[in-house]
C-alpha cells in the first residue's frame, strides 16, 4: 500500500483545490458501494470518464516503487512518473485502492473497466498496471494489449511500463521490443531489458540490423542493446564498429557500448574495440 500513498501524495501536489475535492468525493463514492464487481465497473466508468475535467493533464514526474523486485538489475522495482499525467495517476489510484479495499477480483474488475474505458482511459490502466496488482492470470489479457495499432495505448506498456518484463513468456516479450523498433521507440525506455533479454530475441534483433542494411535503411540507435553480438553477420559487425566508433557524444555510441557491456562474450574483433574504448 506504501506505493499508492506515494503516488497519492505526487497527485495531491500536483492539484488545486477543486481537484482534491472531486478525487475525495471520487474516493467515497467507489468506498460506499457493495463489493459487487459490475456496480464498482459502472461508477468507475462514469469517475474514469469525468477525471480529465476536473482533475487537468498536469505531468507528473519523480519515481515511486512499483512493488517488484524480480529483476536482477533493478530496473523493475520502480515506476517513472514523467510520462504520466495527473488524469492518469486518478485512475490508477481510484481502481487501486477500490481494489485494496473490498474483497473483489482484481483481475476480473480491471478487465471489466478496461473494456467499459475509451482509448485515453485504457492507455492510464496500463501505465498503471504495477499498482493494480494483477495476477499472472491477466497475462494474455494484457498480451493481446500489446497487439493495439494505437500508439498511445502502445507506449502505455512499452515505454518505463516494468508489467510485461516480469510477467511476459519470453515470445511475447520479444514481440514487445521488437514492435517498439518498429514503432521508432528507444529500447532505453524498456523496463527490464537488460534482465528479460534472451537468445531469441539476440537472434531477431540481428536479423532485423542485417534487414536493415539490406534494405540500405538506417539502423535504430537502440537496437544495439537487445542484440545478441555473436549472432551478426559480417556485414553487421561492420554497422556495429562503426557505432562504437562514431563520435561519443552520439546517442548511437552510447547504446552500442552498453550493449557491449550487457554481453557475456563478444567475437575477437568487436572484443578488442571495447577494450580501446575502455582504457
Amino acid at each position: 500500500m506504501n506505493h499508492l500513498s506515494t503516488l497519492s501524495e505526487q497527485l495531491e501536489n500536483n492539484l488545486q483545490d477543486q481537484g482534491r475535492i472531486w478525487l475525495s468525493n471520487a474516493k467515497s463514492k467507489l468506498a460506499e458501494l457493495d463489493d459487487t464487481l459490475d456496480a464498482i465497473a459502472d461508477q468507475y466508468a462514469i469517475l474514469s470518464a469525468t477525471a480529465k475535467r476536473h482533475i487537468g493533464e498536469a505531468l507528473l514526474n519523480g519515481e515511486i516503487a512499483s512493488g517488484f523486485n524480480q529483476d536482477a538489475y533493478q530496473q523493475c522495482d520502480r515506476l517513472f512518473l514523467d510520462a504520466w499525467t495527473a488524469t492518469d495517476a486518478a485512475r490508477v489510484l481510484l481502481l487501486a485502492e477500490t481494489i485494496s479495499s473490498k474483497d473483489i477480483s482484481a483481475d476480473q474488475l480491471f478487465q471489466l473497466c478496461y473494456r467499459y474505458a475509451d482509448g485515453g482511459e485504457r492507455a492510464s490502466l496500463i501505465k498503471g498496471l504495477a499498482l493494480i496488482q494483477l495476477s499472472s492470470d491477466s497475462t494474455d489479457f494484457v498480451i493481446d494489449t500489446a497487439r493495439t495499432n494505437s500508439l498511445e495505448l502502445f507506449s502505455a506498456l512499452a515505454h518505463k511500463n516494468p508489467w510485461p518484463a516480469i510477467f511476459f513468456p519470453e515470445a511475447a516479450f520479444n514481440q514487445l521490443v521488437l514492435k517498439s523498433l518498429f514503432m521508432g521507440f528507444n529500447l532505453v525506455n524498456v523496463e527490464g531489458l537488460r534482465a528479460a533479454r534472451n537468445t531469441e530475441l539476440g537472434r531477431m534483433t540481428a536479423d532485423y540490423v542485417q534487414e536493415r542494411l539490406d534494405a540500405g535503411r538506417e539502423i535504430p540507435d537502440s537496437i544495439w542493446l537487445a542484440v545478441d553480438v555473436a549472432c551478426l553477420s559480417e556485414q553487421s559487425l561492420m554497422a556495429l564498429e562503426t557505432a562504437l566508433n562514431s563520435d561519443s557524444s552520439q546517442p548511437m555510441f552510447e547504446l552500442a557500448l552498453t550493449g557491449c557491456q550487457w554481453q557475456t562474450i563478444l567475437p575477437h574483433r568487436i572484443d578488442q574495440v571495447f577494450r580501446q574504448l575502455s582504457h
